[in-house]
Parts: structure tokens; C-alpha cells; sequence
């Protein structure tokens, strides 16, 4: 009797502590997140916008037009829309609206999304609205929209839609919501996350890089970047083994750390969160690169507790003191399969160990490192820290370690989707009535199904690149799912930076750093050259790298890959001959090149040179960021009257220029478009045009702060 006396208000004490403080909904956490990818949803649209004449306007580089002369072949709408669903073509095509007008109107519609999201609320259908608007621009993109990150974009876009909450504009901490997001939506988010940072891992050892084996990576990352920041010229001066240490951290992120995501453990998922977001940091700090890591660590938010614990997800207030209040109890209740995987039912003990003692998760985390590191690199007298994992014996982990735990995942994932419908359909049954009970439990119904499919779907890009054994067991029926959503791309297949670029030396020590750069000149007599400038991309060796994140300036990643390949890709042969046109929309995705603006060559060409940031006591002009060495011509110099320039456009359906423009041709052209009037007008006022819009969209909110701040006083 006494060691049951004793026992009994011991569990009684655990109960109460844990009843005290409710399992984490997550409210929080989602509209963060939401609210976090409405911003780089902001970014993205704003960055695009800007450069649309010059990349995708008919005076364009590829404009976007050549999409829909590719479509001729297909007879009805409805084919159209399943090779490219996007409004540009439905609109275009169907509507006969003229296809830059309408290209405009979808990215401005995007941005002004984004804001009407960040003001007043990331619900579903607005969420839903910004994936579909930047999906119809990804489908006219062509080349200068087929970066990984645009992908990801969507991806993670897409599974936003699941997590956020129905309705326009609505977040799950309203005063009057009394549901919570549904957790199998934020299982696909952390899923997309591991699939990100494991195949990136994956693949750069699986490539042979010398440069990753050897842990020489960023001996040459930090001037062989596109873009480099400032920063980075000072990262590129640390000490050889500091550099060979952040190789191995980015590799232990990479490959070891992304198990820590699929642990569904409070303490855990914060480790793996703040690891991620501190490479994505790092990585900010040193390289331009967009939108791109601010959208990894919008997904790694996904993992934090950020508040709003109790049974009913946000501000229920309501609801919670609905809970709370003696006289609206409702009668003890039998236990149920719902009670076991709750923290008050017979696991609750060990549910109370696992998630609320912190230290138990941190000090896990702390020998998973140490086991992980230990497996993965050793410290040798000559060579200093060096890297043991193999190709082979990574393949070997992946193939017997991936496909249970993504087994054992989907398992996890499938019970907290029927979990979320249970408690939808069951709780809360003093506050809310029976068919908003129904209608909550369908939703989340749903969303379990969407989950099931896009995670089933994301098997395919993941095991085909990094494990090809579990690939080739796949269920048709995954493979068709896959193929189903391709167009829509809820998910995709990821690898950056696979094998180092500029890698001067075969062995891929470090000791010589050889970036190819792409220089463009233009003559008048084909003598004196007069070379074009750039505001970002690498020209003049005394002007230092710039700060441009989140802006990514899409032409000048894609002269950084072209400089890579010996041979020309379409739209680069198209760019050099809108240069000897002079096109304005063309010279204003540049820098400043008054001379050659006001009076076009008429030759260009295009030489390689060789670059590689300047060093601590370097002989020389000290003012010097760069160090550059002439290496090759890449372009002969060519004529806008090229027989086989202009044979190329012409073959690849792009306009050309074969005679002076005459009288009837300038009138003909006046009279094609009735409203042209209107377009010129707004081609040449579209930033004060689209600034006022913006303005008038914000006014409202602006006025509500204002009336706020007077009458708090």
C-alpha cells in the first residue's frame, strides 16, 4: 500500500506537468513560415520584373513568344495546358491578349500577391494564388528560369498550400481559429528539406570532384563563384586548414546531419534547424546567390516550436478557455489508439522524456556529431584533416539506410495525418459545431492525400540520382505519379555545385585557381576594341564584388555557365547580335556603356580571360581585388550581317534585321497594334506606373498603422 501511495502522485505529478503544458500544434511555426516564403516570393517576383524586357520581351534575348510558336503543332487548349500550364499561354493564345502584356501583367500580379500575403494574411487560396503565377512565369522562362532554385521555389510553394490554413487571408493564430495546421503538411515540408541537403551532399562525392575528396573545395569556391560578396575575398585569405575545415562542415551538413531532420524529437529538430540555417548564413555572407539559401532556411523554420502549444493551434483563446473552464468539462472518456499516440496516454512518460528534456535531445545530437564526424574524416600528421568516406562506401550507407527510413517516414507521416483527422473531427466539440468539425476533418483529409502523393512522387528524383538500387524498385504507380506532377513541378531532383569550378591543377590541391570569364567587346573598325561593362559580374580587377542578394541578375549566371562550355548556346549567339543592334531593352540588363549605347558596333567579339582574387601582400596596385590573365578568343569577331549568324536565328525561329526598315514597313508596323499608344507609355513609365500601383495597394494598411500610432497616443 505504500509503494502504491507513493506511486500514484508521482504519475499523477508527470500527468499534470504534462497536461500543463500541451504538445506543440505548431501554429506558429507555420504562419512564420508562410509569411517567410511570401517574402522570397516577393523577392523573386521583383527580380524578374525588372529584367522582362530584356530577357523575355520580343525585343528580348529569348523572348517568350518563341513558347508559343512552338505550340502550333497542338490543336486544342486543353493540350496546351497540359504541356505548359501557365496563364501566359492561356491568355495569349486563347484570349489573343499580346504576350509581353500579359507577361507583365502575371509578375506584377505575383508581387502584388506576395504584399496583399506579407499585409494581411498567408491563406491557402493565396498561397496557391503566388505558386500558380510564379509556375505560368517558370513555363516561358526557358533558359534564364531553369536554375534549381526556381524549382524549389514551387516545390516548396506548393507544399506551402497544404500547410496553410483555408481561406484567403488567414493565419492559423487568428483570435478565431480553433484548428491547427495539419502536421503531415509540415512532415512534406522537413521531407523537401532532406531531399535538398542529401542529394547536394550526395552528389558531390558520388561525381569523384577531387576537390571535395581531397576537402580543397573552397581553396577555390570563393573566387570561382558566380557572384561573389566582398566577404568572400577575405574568406579566400584564411589559412589552408581553416578552409579544409569548412569543407568537412559543410560535407558533415550535408550528408550526416539531414537524418536529424526526420527525428521527430522538439530538441532535435532545433539542432538540425540551427546547423542548416548557420551554413545558409555562412553562405549569405560570402556568395550572391539570390533568393536560394533564404527559401533553405524558410524550409529549416519548418523544424522550430515557435510557440502557440495547446490543443487548439493559434490565438484560440476561445477555445483553450473553453477547455479550461470546470463547467464546460465533458465527462471522462474510455481510451482510445487517438489517447496512445497523445502525450497523455500510456506513452506519455516516454513522450515527456523525448520532447521536454531538452538536455537528453542536445546531448543525442552531440554524440550523433561526434559518431558521424568520426565515420567521416580523420586527422593524418601530413596531410592534416582528410576525409574517409568513399564513393563506394557512401553508396553502400545510402543503399541500406534510405530506403528504411523513408519507409519508416512515410509510416510517421501517414499516423500524423490520421491523427490530425481524428482530432479535427472529435475535439473541440464544445466550440465549434458539427459541420465545421466535418469540413475541418475533410481538409485535413486532403491534405493528407496531396502529402502522400507528392512524397511518394519525390521517391523518383531522389533515389534515381543518389540510389539507383532502390530506384529500380519502385511501384509504377510511383513512377506515374511522378510523371503526373512533372509539370507542376511539386517535386524535383536537386545537386549544387557537384564538381568545383576553376580548378586549375589535375589533382585539385588548391595551388592554382583559374576562373574562366567572359569579356565582350565591340569595334566600330574592328581594331579598338571597347569592352562592355558589367554591374556584376567580375570586369574591371580594381572594382570589388558586389552585394545584389536577393536580386539575381539572370544574364549574368548564365554568361558565368557559358563561360564554363567552349560551345554557344542559342541565346547566346541571339545576345551578341541584340549587341550589334544596339537594343536598349538588351544594354539595360548591362552596366553603363554610354559610348556603345549611342552609337552600336559593328563587330562584336568575346575573350576569355582567366580570374582569381589578389592576396595579402600580393606585388601590384593594392587597390586591386582581382588578379586576370588573358587566356583565349571564345567568339570570333562577327557582323549583325552574318550569313551564318543570322542562317542560326532565323533556323531557331528568333527575328532578324535583313534590310533598312522603309516607309510601308513602319507604317504596317504602326497600324498592328491598335493600343500601342498605351504600350509604348507604359514600356517607357513602368516603374513609376507600377510604384504608384504598389502604393495604392499598401495604402490602406499604411492608413490603419498611422490611425493606430495617433491613437495609441
Amino acid at each position: 500500500m505504500p509503494a502504491k501511495g507513493r506511486t500514484g502522485p508521482a504519475m499523477a505529478a508527470v500527468g499534470s506537468a504534462m497536461s500543463a503544458k500541451a504538445p506543440p500544434t505548431y501554429a506558429a511555426t507555420a504562419d512564420v513560415f508562410l509569411r517567410f516564403l511570401s517574402v522570397i516570393y516577393l523577392f523573386a517576383f521583383t527580380s524578374l520584373w525588372v529584367q522582362l524586357p530584356g530577357l523575355f520581351s520580343s525585343n528580348g534575348i529569348l523572348p517568350c513568344g518563341r513558347v508559343l510558336d512552338q505550340l502550333d503543332q497542338l490543336e486544342t487548349t486543353v493540350d496546351i495546358m497540359k504541356r505548359h500550364p501557365t496563364f501566359v499561354v492561356l491568355f495569349s493564345r486563347h484570349f489573343g491578349f499580346d504576350v509581353d502584356a500579359v507577361l507583365e501583367c502575371v509578375v506584377l500580379c505575383g508581387a502584388a500577391t506576395s504584399l496583399a500575403a506579407l499585409s494581411k494574411g498567408c491563406g491557402a487560396i493565396v498561397m496557391a494564388a503566388q505558386y500558380l503565377l510564379y509556375l505560368s512565369v517558370l513555363h516561358v522562362g526557358q533558359t534564364f528560369l531553369s536554375f534549381q532554385w526556381d524549382t524549389l521555389l514551387l516545390e516548396v510553394g506548393f507544399a506551402a498550400i497544404l500547410v496553410a490554413r483555408p481561406g484567403l487571408f488567414a493565419t492559423w493564430r487568428d483570435r478565431g481559429c480553433r484548428s491547427s495546421p495539419a502536421q503531415s503538411s509540415l512532415f512534406l515540408v522537413r521531407f523537401v528539406l532532406f531531399k535538398l541537403m542529401l542529394m547536394s551532399g550526395a552528389v558531390k562525392i558520388q561525381a569523384d570532384c577531387p576537390t571535395w575528396t581531397n576537402l580543397t573545395a573552397c581553396h577555390y569556391h570563393f573566387a570561382t563563384q558566380c557572384i561573389p560578396t566582398p566577404l568572400a575575398w577575405f574568406f579566400a585569405q584564411l589559412p589552408g586548414s581553416w578552409l579544409k575545415a569548412s569543407v568537412a562542415a559543410t560535407l558533415w551538413i550535408e550528408l550526416a546531419a539531414p537524418a536529424l531532420i526526420l527525428v521527430p524529437v522538439a530538441s532535435v529538430q532545433t539542432f538540425a534547424a540551427a546547423v542548416q540555417i548557420l551554413l545558409q548564413g555562412a553562405i549569405i555572407l560570402t556568395g550572391n546567390y539570390n533568393y536560394f539559401n533564404l527559401l533553405t532556411a524558410c524550409l529549416a523554420v519548418s523544424l522550430l516550436d515557435l510557440g502557440g502549444r495547446g490543443r487548439h493551434g493559434g490565438a484560440g483563446s476561445e477555445a483553450e478557455a473553453a477547455d479550461n473552464d470546470p463547467q464546460h468539462k465533458d465527462p471522462p472518456k474510455p481510451k482510445t489508439f487517438l489517447d496512445v499516440l497523445d502525450s497523455e496516454g500510456p506513452l506519455g512518460v516516454a513522450h515527456h522524456v523525448a520532447h521536454r528534456s531538452t538536455a537528453v535531445g542536445y546531448v543525442c545530437c552531440a554524440a550523433f556529431t561526434a559518431y558521424t564526424a568520426w565515420q567521416m574524416f580523420e586527422i593524418d600528421e601530413a596531410e592534416g584533416l582528410r576525409l574517409t568516406l568513399t564513393k563506394r562506401s557512401l553508396q553502400r550507407r545510402i543503399d541500406s539506410y534510405l530506403p528504411p527510413v523513408l519507409a519508416l517516414y512515410g509510416i510517421a507521416t501517414v499516423l500524423a495525418g490520421l491523427r490530425d483527422v481524428a482530432v479535427a473531427a472529435t475535439s473541440a466539440a464544445r466550440t465549434r459545431g458539427i459541420a465545421s468539425r466535418a469540413l475541418d476533418a475533410l481538409w485535413k483529409l486532403a491534405v493528407l492525400c496531396s502529402v502522400l502523393l507528392v512524397f511518394t512522387a519525390g521517391f523518383v528524383p531522389l533515389t534515381k540520382e543518389i540510389c539507383p538500387r532502390a530506384a529500380k524498385k519502385l511501384w509504377p504507380a510511383v513512377e506515374r505519379a511522378h510523371s503526373l506532377s512533372s509539370g507542376f513541378f511539386v517535386t524535383a531532383g536537386y545537386g549544387l555545385f557537384r564538381r568545383m569550378t576553376g580548378v586549375g591543377d589535375e589533382d585539385g590541391r588548391g595551388s592554382l585557381v583559374l576562373r574562366p570569364e567572359l569579356e565582350f567587346q565591340g569595334s566600330i573598325d574592328g581594331e579598338r576594341w571597347t569592352p562592355y561593362n558589367f554591374t556584376y559580374k567580375p570586369g574591371d580587377v580594381s572594382r570589388p564584388p558586389p552585394w545584389v542578394a536577393p536580386h539575381q541578375p539572370r544574364l549574368d549566371w548564365q554568361l558565368w555557365f557559358s563561360a564554363l562550355s567552349p560551345n554557344h548556346d542559342l541565346w547566346f549567339v541571339h545576345f551578341v547580335y541584340k549587341l550589334l543592334l544596339g537594343e536598349k531593352a538588351v544594354l539595360a540588363l548591362m552596366g553603363s556603356n554610354p559610348t556603345l549605347e549611342d552609337d552600336p558596333p559593328k563587330y562584336v567579339r568575346v575573350v576569355k580571360h582567366h580570374y582569381n582574387f589578389t592576396s595579402f601582400g600580393s606585388e601590384g596596385d593594392k587597390s586591386r581585388w582581382w588578379q586576370r590573365m588573358e587566356a583565349s578568343l571564345h567568339l570570333r569577331p562577327i557582323r549583325k550581317d552574318d550569313e551564318s549568324l543570322l542562317k542560326i536565328l532565323r533556323d531557331y525561329g528568333f527575328r532578324v534585321r535583313d534590310a533598312m526598315e522603309t516607309a510601308e514597313d513602319w507604317v504596317s508596323r504602326g497600324s498592328a497594334k491598335p493600343n500601342e499608344f498605351l504600350w509604348d507609355s507604359w514600356i517607357t513609365r513602368r516603374f513609376e506606373i507600377a510604384s504608384t500601383f504598389y502604393v495604392l495597394l499598401l495604402l490602406p494598411d499604411l492608413m490603419g498603422v498611422l490611425h493606430r500610432v495617433i491613437y495609441n497616443r
